[in-house]
């Protein structure tokens, strides 16, 4: 019995993942406060923001740093849920990408998973 749930929890994961690989935005898991860290970013980063999820990911500071100084405040704060633990916002700013274009805009919705 233990194998199947195995399993099933495997292939949920799976379908999860490749659903997530495929949005047209990006979904992430970060955690909240200054410089934060990326637990997981959807490949669709790198055609908005112009900088892979793995670069993102392995540099806490780097996504912070791309954002022009005037938005960076209210950039970071939008990452964290508040209180309640479960918040939807809204935030423009400008993300300053390597190729030169600025890209603006994010809605999100966020949660708070207590045991990350």
């Amino acid at each position: 019995m233990h194998s199947d749930s195995t399993e099933t929890v495997a292939a949920v994961e799976a379908n999860s993942r490749a659903l997530l690989e495929h949005l047209p935005g990006v979904a992430y898991a970060a955690a909240t406060g200054e410089p934060g860290r990326w637990r997981y970013l959807s490949p669709g980063v790198a055609g908005l923001l112009g900088i892979d999820a793995r670069s993102l990911i392995a540099d806490p500071g780097l996504w912070s740093s791309r954002i022009h100084p005037s938005d960076r405040v209210a950039a970071l704060a939008s990452r964290d849920p508040g209180p309640g633990g479960v918040g939807t916002s809204k935030v423009e700013y400008r993300f300053m990408r390597p190729d030169g274009q600025t890209w603006r805009s994010r809605r999100a919705s966020s949660s708070r998973n207590p045991e990350r």
